[in-house]
This record gives structure tokens, C-alpha cells and sequence, in this order.
């Protein structure tokens, strides 16, 4: 679901042989021409700067700059494809910076992203897999929070709490309640939110300005993202009405269910009524989903639900 861009999954940072020295520090370089980066950390402040300068160089960078430094764990995040975009932070630990990677490049991008690397501040790289549970477990915390399930902080682990959002949602929309998230569950948790695209929106607006109060004017800078390009805001009315026939009935179906309609997954028919106006014909009732600028209504099988998502 990311299709991220394979040459960019080089780990580039260096890590050290000797003892890390009481001043060390991490850099991250970009080019932005490329879109590529390279980082160093363990190393005192000028060595690190030369450090992952060169490796920027050595992937192709020619406009080579210092975006993040501290002396903490690093994270760079980049977005799904066709946006061309980047995100990265430095702070005390890889659990912190990972998420405000996260927050940068989404607020950026206006699309999901993924961590590319993660590093901690005695130049160690953590593995691939684990920066990829990391932000499939952020993201769908963050979209629990948005639906209720959830009301801790996403932090990126499966914890007790998030476990027990996770089987509240797969109870939802008529699953085994095993509290566990692939990227498969992850996608029918963003259809219940409305979409990727509108979930970026959520974090820009809801995750940013907090990440940005703590960051944004430290020397050296802990916060940076940009994109070459993005794409446009979109809301759940036009995100299901971007889907296919068949992948429209079981998000539509998945959205109404995780807010308390009952329906068999996936819906029997669902059809646009008139703008905004979707009909979802269930084996249990027909319901009339209304999606407006502060949120959505459903009718049908004797109730209302009103929510209200702005």
C-alpha cells in the first residue's frame, strides 16, 4: 500500500567503531533537488556535519544542506507515491522522533508516509521492519483516536490500550476481535476514518502545531519537511467516490459499521443519491450516509447517527 521508491531504503548512516564522545551529536542532510539524505550520529558536531554531508553527496545529492541536528535520535519519513517529499526530526529518543517524522511529512505531503530510517544518538541504525511496525501502528492510532476507540497517545507500540482499540474496531465492523494490525486492517481503519488523504489533514491540523510549539525555533533545527509536490485535500465523500465499485462497498460499509450500523460486510449496493448522498443496501437495513463540511449523517434501520468530524 505505501509503493515507496526502493533505491531509498539504503540505511546511510554510519556507525561507530570507537567510543561515542560526551559531545556527541546527530546531523541529517537533504538535497531537495533529489529528494535524498544522508545522516551521521555519535560523532562531536563538526564531524557529524561533514559526516552526513558526504553521505548525502554520495547519494546523489547536489544541493546538500543540514535540515536536522541534535543530540538525540533521528528519524526521516517519506510519503506514499506519486508525492515527492520528506520529513525528519531529531529528539531525545527514536519513539519521538519517529512520530514527529511522521507528523512532518504527512502535514507536508497531505498523504500517508513511512519511516525510512531511524537512528539512535550513538550512530545505531535500527532495522527495517521495526520502522515499519512503528508507523502502522502510529497511523492507525492516530485514526483510532479520531474514531473513538483509542483515547492514549499514539506512540507507536502495541500496547494494552491500543490492543484493545484495535479488537474494539474489528468487533465493529463483524470481525474476530484479535487485536492485531496488518496492513490489510490498517486500510479498512482508514476507510472508517474517511481516507488517508483526509486523515493527513487531521494530523496537520490536530498533531502539528504541538509538534512545531516544542520543535520549530531550537538551534540546531529538530523539525524539518517539505514536498516537490502534493495533492489536494480530500474528504470522505470524494475519497469513496475515488474508490472502485467493489472497494466502495466495503469501505462505505466499513465506515458506517465502525460508528454503529449494522451491516453485513460488504454491502449488498451502494450508489451515490445525489452529491454527497450515498445509498448502502445491506442485508439488514438500507441506510442514507450524508456527508457535509463538519462530518457525516446516517439513516436507516430505525436510527440516526450524527458525527461530527471538524
Amino acid at each position: 500500500m505505501w509503493g515507496l521508491i526502493p533505491r531509498l531504503l539504503l540505511q546511510i548512516g554510519l556507525v561507530l567503531l570507537v567510543s561515542t564522545p560526551a559531545s556527541a551529536a546527530s546531523a541529517i542532510y537533504q538535497s531537495g533537488p533529489e529528494n535524498v539524505y544522508g545522516w551521521c550520529a555519535g560523532y562531536a558536531w563538526a564531524q557529524a556535519n561533514r559526516c552526513a554531508q558526504q553521505q548525502c553527496r554520495k547519494q546523489g545529492g547536489t544541493a546538500c544542506r543540514l535540515v536536522v541536528g541534535c543530540g538525540g535520535a533521528g528519524a526521516v519519513a517519506y510519503p506514499e507515491l506519486p508525492v515527492e517529499g520528506f520529513g525528519a526530526a531529531c529528539l531525545g529518543n527514536e519513539r519521538s522522533a519517529r512520530s514527529a517524522a511522521l507528523i512532518g511529512c504527512m502535514s507536508a505531503s497531505r498523504t500517508l508516509c513511512r519511516i525510512y530510517a531511524t537512528f539512535t544518538s550513538d550512530g545505531r541504525s535500527l532495522n527495517v521492519d521495526g520502522n515499519h511496525q512503528f508507523d502502522r501502528v502510529w497511523t492507525a492510532q492516530i485514526a483510532l483516536q479520531r474514531l473513538t476507540f483509542l483515547k492514549e497517545a499514539a506512540d507507536g507500540s502495541v500496547n494494552t490500550a491500543t490492543k484493545s482499540a484495535v479488537a474494539a474496531f474489528q468487533t465493529a465492523i463483524g470481525r474476530v476481535p484479535t487485536g492485531t494490525i496488518d496492513d490489510e486492517l490498517l486500510r479498512r481503519i482508514l476507510d472508517a476514518v474517511g481516507g488517508p488523504r483526509y486523515l493527513a489533514a487531521i494530523v496537520k491540523r490536530d498533531q502539528l502545531p504541538a509538534v512545531e510549539r516544542q520543535l520549530v525555533g531550537t538551534e540546531p533545527v529538530r523539525l524539518f519537511y517539505t514536498a516537490r509536490n502534493t495533492l489536494p485535500e480530500q474528504s470522505p465523500n470524494q475519497y469513496f467516490k475515488s474508490l472502485s465499485a467493489d472497494e466502495r462497498k466495503v469501505a462505505l460499509t466499513t465506515y458506517i459499521m465502525s460508528r454503529g450500523a449494522a451491516c453485513t460486510v460488504p454491502a449488498r449496493a451502494v450508489s451515490e443519491l445525489v452529491e454527497s448522498i450515498w445509498a448502502v443496501v445491506c442485508n439488514e437495513a438500507t441506510y442514507n450516509v450524508l456527508f457535509n463540511d463538519s462530518g457525516s449523517m446516517i439513516t436507516g434501520g430505525g436510527r440516526t447517527i450524527i458525527r461530527q468530524d471538524r
